[in-house]
């Protein structure tokens, strides 16, 4: 089919093409002048908002600037106020005391106190922190022109970072009080309420870039190092502002950008210039910018900011379902950890801690959440869960080892953490405290050799005790029916020696038996005072010739029930190792005490400490050439008889403690 030529097409009902491009150029044109203008009237209105921001905050700091320097001034008042109620304003004898002055410090709350006559200290009291010298204070009052009507002269004055008030109470030409007291009051003693700490504050905030106090002479204070910005002198705007009482604002460049300024002038007792305060630009020209482009994209700038919009939203819900997923499984995670009665911790792989549950913190004696993130090996330099070896080694590892505060033994299971790829990511350790295990373990050690001793001793008492009766009456005969044929003397002390020998032995099985039989104590009410009395009653002459202080004061005495002779002889028992350990000149401390439903007897000395506190407890084991290391083991078994359990703490060079504790109802005498 023939296509007809196209001619001029009418357009909207005979709107002519020509025309049509007529209106669209029009429109253009009017969309552009348009566009034009509103750009115009939005940078003005930008400019005038920034512009009255910046004269609005100029004159907030100024306002601020008056409030604090006349809350400077009253509270430099106030404690002037304060602290002349305190001092004496005229002259007594009673001030020219050391005590005194020292009172009077403590009274006023001051650093020091002295008395001047004639420019010198003639009296001071004590120095609480002040490590300023008397020469210092001297010279200070030399350079005083005193006033004796003056009530006081004072001077702020700083010292290692600390504002003192020194100041000067005169009594007459000659004579006052000199002060000194930290001073945290007035003329920035708090750097808090002070001038430049607000406008340092003010000037960190976004979109300022510089806060300055300038007078003919220079700058003052500035908010950032500047490098060059012109005197008052050199620049008539800030000459004119100088003898305005409004708030102008310029345009000036500044470190290779534009801000707006806005200058005020300032007067006050210590001060009279001008405050600049330099606003940035960049926020003006961000928005002047945004506004060209809107004229011409506004509905795509509508769409991306819808699309934004609801993208911030959804992405803001989604965060917040995240968040709130995690911290309910960190919080169910913890709940978990601590859950466990032992220490748990784990570690990723950079050594920071990840996880510490309750029981691990206060084992370590650590406050919640200090240990969060940190470095485990910086917190933990002795590696209590050998997390390095199981790191290096990747492999699990089970051990004993004592940690914490207070020592107590764990049996820890260290475990490395492997991703998907083998690599290891961090390591896991749950410690199990098995101090009471082991302490169980020992007494039932222990209380298994005293039963195989019991059987054991009641053979050898059989078997031995027989021969040697027989072998002291033979020796008695021999003693009084055979007549030596010379020396009768060295004849009868020989025998006598073989007589001691057989009552020693006959002791040593005695003592033996008390160790390893059962015998239940015969319970009376005893006294406390009177049982350690009895005990050091026996030890008062050898103490007196070996110069040994006893000391035991007496003042806590407790009824109790217990086997009275058996409690002394462990008394006695422990006492006598501790003397023979110090030998002259020692000193033994005694005391008594009471813990909940137990009292617990404590006798100390300084003498050299033992080694292996838990190899003394077992039978026969001693140090002495003469001993039968039977002492500790008998006093131990009486108190396990009495339910209750003998503790030493001793090191070597450090001395020796031993601690009855006795479980028992008891009424305080």
């Amino acid at each position: 089919m023939k296509q007809k030529p196209i001619g001029k097409l009418p357009l909207f009902y005979g709107l002519k093409l020509r025309h049509a491009i007529a209106l669209l150029t029009c429109l253009a044109v009017i969309l552009i002048f348009a566009g034009y203008f509103s750009v115009k009237v939005g940078q003005n209105a930008a400019f005038d908002a920034l512009t009255s921001q910046g004269r609005a905050l100029t004159e907030s700091l100024l306002s601020s600037a008056d409030i604090i320097i006349e809350a400077d001034d009253e509270f430099i008042e106030l404690g002037l106020d304060q602290l002349m109620d305190k001092i004496p304003l005229e002259s007594d004898e009673k001030l020219r005391s050391d005590s005194a002055l020292d009172s009077l410090r403590i009274l006023s709350d001051a650093d020091r106190i002295c008395f001047i006559d004639n420019n010198k200290i003639m009296a001071s009291s004590l120095r609480r922190n002040s490590i300023i010298g008397n020469n210092e204070i001297e010279v200070w009052i030399d350079s005083l022109a005193i006033d004796p009507e003056a009530q006081i002269i004072y001077e702020l004055r700083e010292t290692d970072g600390d504002r003192y008030l020194w100041s000067f109470f005169p009594f007459d030409n000659e004579a006052g009080l000199f002060v000194s007291k930290k001073w945290l009051l007035g003329k920035y003693g708090n750097q808090k309420l002070s001038l430049y700490y607000l406008l340092n504050q003010v000037a960190q905030e976004s979109g300022v870039e510089y806060i300055m106090l300038q007078n003919l002479e220079g700058i003052i204070f500035a908010s950032k190092k500047i490098a060059s910005m012109p005197r008052i002198s050199d620049d008539e705007f800030l000459l004119e502002s100088l003898d305005s009482d409004t708030t102008r604002s310029r345009v000036i460049p500044f470190q290779d950008r534009e801000v707006l300024e806005t200058v005020s002038n300032f007067k006050s007792k210590e001060f009279e210039g001008l405050f600049r305060v330099g606003l940035s630009m960049y926020g003006y020209r961000k928005i002047a910018g945004g506004m060209k482009r809107q004229v011409w994209f506004v509905v795509a700038a509508l769409i991306i900011v819808g699309m934004i919009g609801f993208a911030t939203v959804v992405g803001y819900q989604n965060y917040d379902l995240l968040k709130a997923g995690l911290l309910k499984a960190s919080a169910i995670s913890q709940s978990l950890l601590d859950s466990i009665p032992g220490p748990v911790a784990a570690i990723d792989s950079k050594n920071r801690i990840t996880d510490i549950n309750s029981a691990a913190r206060s084992c370590f004696g650590l406050q919640a959440g200090y240990a969060d993130g940190k470095d485990y090996f910086d917190l933990f330099p002795k590696d209590p869960f050998r997390f390095k070896n199981v790191i290096s080694g990747k492999r699990s590892a089970g051990f004993e080892n004592s940690m914490g505060q207070d020592g107590e033994r764990y049996f820890v299971t260290s475990t490395p953490l492997f991703a998907m790829d083998g690599s290891v990511i961090g390591a896991i350790a749950v410690a199990q405290n098995i101090t009471a295990a082991r302490k169980l373990e020992e007494m039932a050690e222990s209380r298994r050799r005293l039963s195989e001793m019991g059987a054991l001793a009641a053979s050898m008492a059989h078997e031995i005790r027989n021969p040697l009766n027989a072998i002291g009456i033979t020796i008695q005969r021999m003693k009084n029916e055979i007549k030596p044929a010379d020396k009768e003397d060295n004849y009868r002390r020989f025998m006598d020696g073989l007589r001691q020998e057989i009552t020693r032995l006959n002791s040593i099985i005695e003592k033996f038996l008390a160790v390893a039989r059962s015998v239940r104590p015969e319970m009376t009410s005893i006294s406390s005072d009177d049982l350690i009395r009895r005990a050091l009653g026996l030890f008062a002459g050898q103490a007196e010739s070996l110069k040994i202080k006893i000391n035991y004061a007496g003042q806590k005495d407790y009824a109790f029930e217990g086997d009275r002779d058996g409690l002394i002889q462990a008394l006695v028992n422990v006492i006598k190792n501790s003397v023979e350990a110090i030998g002259e000149n020692g000193n033994i401390d005694i005391s008594v005490n009471d813990i909940d439903d137990k009292i617990i007897i404590s006798i100390a000395d300084n003498g050299p400490g033992i080694e292996d506190t838990a190899l003394v407890l077992k039978p026969f084991h001693t140090t002495k050439s003469d001993g039968t290391g039977l002492g500790l083991s008998t006093a131990s078994k009486i108190i396990t008889d009495h339910g209750g359990e003998l503790i030493i703490e001793s090191s070597p060079g450090q001395g020796c403690r031993v601690d009855f504790v006795i479980p028992c109802k008891r009424s305080k005498i």
